[in-house]
């Protein structure tokens, strides 16, 4: 017996073998890969939604951060700053420097408990940009070189 092929979103990752032939060949005629029928639905949700989008989960509702390419979030529950020695960190506990752009400024902060939530297929990534969904640019950190960041801020006069 041979075992069936499944198909992943190129968003999610996500495959089934209940997924039929047509429907992977539906979606991919319509987008040039294969974009799960769920994906495409979160895409037209956030692409249709005013103000800022945040992510649903077990975990509450989410902020979500939206790079040109993936979206991101940090867990509602935890914060953004989380012990490091705490179990079960986005991106094992490493530390991003995100700039977020909301109502009209940027406002920057950093986290080390990032979660990637999607990756934004090519064929939505033009829309977002159009759209202006696009808000956050993030930056993986070493940890000293934060603090160095600190320090820099801390000595300019300008700011105090």
């Amino acid at each position: 017996m041979k075992a069936r092929e499944i198909t992943c979103c190129k968003s999610c990752g996500w495959g089934s073998d209940s997924i039929t032939i047509s429907e992977v060949q539906q979606q991919v005629e319509k987008h040039g890969v294969y974009v799960c029928e769920k994906c495409e639905a979160k895409y037209e949700a956030i692409l249709n939604h005013e103000g800022d989008f945040r992510i649903k989960n077990g975990f509450g509702s989410n902020e979500a951060f939206i790079t040109e390419d993936s979206i991101y979030y940090v867990e509602a529950d935890r914060g953004r700053i989380v012990d490091p020695k705490a179990p079960f960190l986005g991106f094992g506990g490493r530390w991003f420097l995100i700039v977020k752009r909301q109502d009209g400024s940027n406002n920057a902060f950093v986290t080390n408990s990032l979660f990637h939530w999607v990756s934004i297929p090519a064929v939505f990534r033009e829309r977002f940009k159009k759209s202006d969904k696009v808000n956050s640019t993030i930056v993986g950190m070493e940890k000293e070189a934060l603090a160095n960041l600190r320090d820099i801020l801390k000595n300019i006069p300008h700011l105090n």
